[in-house]
C-alpha cells in the first residue's frame, strides 16, 4: 500500500506544465476611420501592459 502511494506521489510530481501561449502580435489598423479595429487594438495593448497593475483601469476611447 505504501509503495502504491509513493508511486502515485512521484507520478503526480512529474507532470509537465503546459507551455504558455505565444504572445499575440497586435497590428495597427491601416484605416484611421476603422473605429472597431482601433478599439480592439488599443484594448489589446492595454491588456498586454497590465503586468504589475493591481487596480482595473478605466479605459475610454476618444
Amino acid at each position: 500500500m505504501l509503495a502504491l502511494v509513493a508511486t502515485l506521489a512521484l507520478l503526480a510530481c512529474k507532470k509537465e506544465e503546459a507551455a504558455p501561449p505565444p504572445p499575440v502580435v497586435l497590428t495597427v489598423p491601416s484605416d484611421p476611420a476603422d473605429l472597431a479595429g482601433w478599439k480592439l487594438y488599443l484594448t489589446g495593448v492595454v491588456k498586454a501592459n497590465m503586468e504589475g497593475i493591481r487596480q482595473r483601469p478605466y479605459m475610454y476611447f476618444v
